[in-house]
């Protein structure tokens, strides 16, 4: 009666016991379980290529010797004032000896598209070299050329600077980009000139225009 007894009470003891530990299991594997799915509540895509493009435009060059003048971006209408470059040389020109000049510059397209390039002359302004007004200009008297490319082209033929003013735009030739072309101005004081031209300054502005082609 006393073996029975003994061998029983371990045994009861030992069973709760199993149990326990396997509850115990059970509450940390769900727990785990759960700790994974929390990472399941959102979804990322990064998109790292996102472009957006600008078109292509002309950008003009005068060139003369050491002399650049470009167009400006940051001005609207890409517009720039060259004052280093004087096609008309300010020289002096006589009729009765050199009576003409020549001047050479080189415009270059710049941009990335290729465009159409004209040359055009504002009205012309005559004063006595000590700045008081004239009575006969020389702008109606003295004659301007233009001439552009390797192989010379008349843009505009000889003709008073009045008469280069009102002949507006003259087209030049279109330029691709990195293209170049050279255009000479010939100024000339005709030989049989009166004395009442003598002592002028004339001015006139000119301007190049390069529109994408």
């Amino acid at each position: 009666m006393k073996h029975s007894v003994v061998s029983g009470a371990p045994k009861s003891r030992f069973v709760p016991m199993a149990w326990g530990a396997g509850a115990l299991a059970s509450v940390v594997m769900v727990l785990g379980v759960n700790g994974t799915l929390s990472s399941w509540t959102q979804a990322v895509i990064n998109n790292d290529t996102n472009d957006t493009k600008s078109t292509v435009a002309v950008a003009l060059e005068e060139l003369s010797g050491a002399t650049s003048c470009v167009d400006s971006a940051t001005v609207a209408g890409n517009v720039a004032t060259c004052s280093g470059i004087n096609k008309y040389g300010d020289t002096v020109l006589d009729p009765d000896g050199t009576n003409t000049h020549s001047e050479t510059v080189t415009m270059k397209n710049t941009g990335t598209a290729a465009g159409d390039l004209t040359v055009s002359a504002d009205s012309c302004a005559a004063t006595l070299t000590n700045g008081d007004p004239v009575s006969a200009s020389m702008c109606g008297s003295a004659t301007v050329k233009v001439t552009c490319g390797a192989t010379p082209t008349t843009v505009f033929n000889t003709g008073t600077l009045d008469a280069f003013d009102t002949a507006g735009d003259k087209v030049v030739t279109n330029l691709d980009p990195a293209e170049t072309i050279n255009c000479t101005f010939l100024v000339t004081l005709p030989t049989n000139a009166p004395a009442q031209y003598s002592d002028q300054i004339a001015s006139q502005p000119i301007t190049w225009t390069l529109v994408a082609s």
